[in-house]
This record gives structure tokens, sequence and C-alpha cells, in this order.
């Protein structure tokens, strides 16, 4: 899953596990825009390490590249978009609306979903690291025919991807190369797109206990091996410190489509400003 990149929080005053922990993400690309994508208390999660302890350290680690350490990462609080809430004052800002950025605001209410605009310099040394965003062509069409492969189980699948905490307890000898990434099997629960609750169908041998650390991580169908982004891991539900009942997205269609209004309206702010 090449669209696969950690933050790495580093905590340097700590010793052993809890010293480096990864969080999820992954890659999107906008027009010529990389775009770190995540669940948005992830976001706000990272600020609040930062906010506590200046020493805190930052690393965007790609897990296409197993050889190579990370590189160090600025976090810039002012690239980071909240689906919800920067929508709606990007709007009440400006006069022109359009009818696109109004549907989505309203599908994406309460959507627990951000993402950081990436400076050129990430974006190039991600490629170097191998990193394959996911881009429009990865988003599902609203095609009859995969409607009726989904309600038939017929060589179709679901993973949900991340990097979970209790795979990921690194010690402080950490070498800034080794992440355990998982793809756990899940199923739609609900019939109709978009999707926006899955059951886990994963095996004990597979992943045990909790998927606490991987919010933020896509869910990708699987279909004639082709692999689909479908949408963005928020929540999860169940008894704590067990397997979940269920997990919670955001579909990637609607997102997508988020994100191209919002650059739209964000552009036409800027020109009218000036």
């Amino acid at each position: 899953m090449r669209a696969m990149v950690a933050v790495v929080i580093e905590r340097p005053w700590l010793q052993g596990p809890g010293r480096v922990e990864p969080v999820t993400g992954f890659i999107v690309e906008l027009g010529e825009t990389w775009c770190w994508v995540t669940a948005d208390h992830v976001l706000t999660r990272i600020e609040e390490h930062l906010a506590f302890n200046s020493n805190t350290g930052l690393t965007l680690k790609a897990v296409s590249d197993p050889i190579k350490q990370g590189t160090h990462f600025r976090y810039d609080p002012s690239k980071r978009v909240n689906v919800v809430h920067h929508a709606s004052e990007i709007l009440s800002r400006t006069s022109d609306l359009t009818e696109g950025m109004k549907e989505v605001a309203e599908h994406f209410k309460g959507a627990d979903i951000g993402f950081l605009v990436l400076d050129e310099l990430y974006k190039r040394n991600l490629m170097a690291a191998r990193v394959l965003p996911f881009t429009s062509s990865d988003i599902p069409l609203d095609d009859p025919e995969i409607h009726a492969r989904v309600s038939n189980s017929q060589d179709i699948g679901f993973l949900v991807v991340g990097f979970p905490e209790n795979s990921n307890h690194l010690k402080d000898n950490w070498d800034g190369k080794s992440i355990t990434v998982k793809m756990l099997p899940v199923w739609p629960i609900e019939g109709s797109m978009p999707r926006l609750r899955y059951e886990p169908r994963w095996t004990e041998e597979e992943h045990q206990g909790t998927i606490r650390g991987m919010s933020g991580g896509p869910v990708v169908m699987i279909i004639d091996g082709q692999v689909i982004w479908t949408g963005v891991q928020s929540a999860s539900y169940g008894i704590e410190d067990k397997r979940p009942q269920s997990i919670l997205i955001g579909d990637s269609a609607s997102f997508f489509q988020y994100m191209l209004e919002l650059q739209s309206v964000a552009n036409l702010a800027a020109s009218s400003s000036h």
C-alpha cells in the first residue's frame, strides 16, 4: 500500500515503548498538490504533543521504503484543513457559493476527517521514497456492476489499513525505518454507497484486540486485483481494548469532491482579495 505515510511522533525525554509513536495517514494527490490525509482528531493529537513539550520531534516516514529513514517534518498548523470547519469558514467569507460545496459540506457534517497540504520539499522526498498517492482514478464510480458484485460478495474484498498501536510498540533505539502496517479485512454493513459503516472480518491470527492507532487510514476495495480507495477510517465502536464491533468512515468520492470544491472556492476567495 504505497500511499501509506506515517507522521512519527518522537519524545526524546521518554525511554522505551512510547518514546516513538507512528500515527496513521496516507497521501492523496490533488492536481499538483500532495495532501497527507488522516482523521482530524489525529491532527489535534499531534498539535497537543507539540504544545506539551517543545522537544517533541516529528518524522515523515513512507512505509513504501523500509530502507531509508524518514524526513524531519516541520508541522505547520496553517496547512491544516478540517473538512467541516474549514468549508464553513471559507463559505462564510465568499459570496459566490457553489452548489457542489454546499452539498459536500452537508454530507460531511460532523465528519472526523482532516488533511495537511504538504510543501513541495516533502512531496519530492516522498516521491523519492516511491510513494504512490491516491488520485481521482482510484475512487469508485457509481457503477451498477460493482454494486451487484458487492451485494453478491463476488471477487471483491475490503481492507482497512493503518498502524495499530499494539503492533508498533517501538523502542528507544528505533532506527527510523521499521513500522508495522496492517491491512485488515472488513465488510460494509450498509449495502449502498457511500458505505459509512463496516464490520470486522479479520481473524485473531491477523490481529488481536483494539485497532487504536489506525484512525485516519484508508479503507480500500479490492476488485480484480485493482485497489480502489473507498473511504477514511475515523472511529471504531465496541468494548474498549477489544476487537471493535464496527468502524466508521467518510466516503472517498465525496471527500475528493470536497477537496476540489475547496480548492476552487479558496482560489476564488484569494483572487477577490487582491
